[in-house]
């Protein structure tokens, strides 16, 4: 299946895979038809690995190929967040609007204080 960005707003774990293994992974999760995001630009940040996002109902599949295939080893799976990032860039746009609305009212009151 395709390289979807959809994977990582839904529920998903986390896998990091060497980036010397990652096109015989990719092969394998494309001939089960698993969806997945990889996130290819923390190779260049970390440690040579590259973070793949997985969703969470193929889980079991995921991890009977991790331990069918003998071709690669993977360094760490990382159970998902409770909160997908976009419920964390709402949460935070709420805690910039409301700081917005509390500062206006303050200045108002302040201004009214100044000029009677």
């Amino acid at each position: 299946m395709p390289n979807t960005i959809k994977v990582r707003f839904d529920r998903h774990f986390k896998v990091y895979v060497p980036v010397g293994e990652v096109a015989s992974f990719e092969k394998e999760l494309n001939a089960k038809s698993l969806n997945f995001y990889a996130d290819k630009r923390t190779a260049l940040l970390s440690d040579d690995t590259v973070l793949y996002y997985l969703l969470e109902k193929d889980s079991d599949a995921i991890h009977q190929l991790i331990s069918e295939s003998q071709t690669f080893h993977l360094n760490d799976v990382v159970a998902a967040e409770g909160f997908s990032e976009e419920r964390k860039m709402i949460h935070l746009y709420l805690r910039f609007a409301l700081l917005f609305i509390i500062l206006t009212m303050v200045l108002k009151m302040v201004g009214a204080f100044v000029q009677p």
